[in-house]
């Protein structure tokens, strides 16, 4: 770890340590983490309810279990639901604080 990426008095983070820090990061589902929240919210969005669709096509389908689908269903279309008012927050907040423009790199 650099000297500066820690105050060598408090030892908390300093903004260069913690943003060195987060460009470190490599998420699990190999996900872009630089696009807006609230587009990586609305991919999650997108993609819970592409995976309601095919439950409910696989109960049409296989109808011994229809039932026990529509629960899952149901669960999902509840997460559906609180997501998206959650997106509409981020959406909110983003248009409220937009973040500042990234610096051009240095030649």
């Amino acid at each position: 770890m650099p000297d500066n990426d820690t105050c060598p008095s408090c030892g908390k983070w300093t903004t260069e340590g913690q943003e060195r820090w987060r460009k470190s990061l490599k998420p699990i589902s190999g996900i872009d983490l630089s696009q807006p929240l609230s587009k990586l919210i609305e991919d999650v969005w997108s993609q819970l309810v592409r995976s309601r669709g095919e439950l409910s096509d696989i109960g049409f389908r296989f109808s011994g279990w229809t039932e026990q689908l529509k629960q899952v269903e149901g669960l999902l279309t509840c997460g559906l639901i609180s997501l998206h008012h959650v997106m509409e927050q981020m959406r909110e907040h983003e248009a409220k604080y937009p973040k500042p423009a990234e610096p051009a790199p240095a030649e």
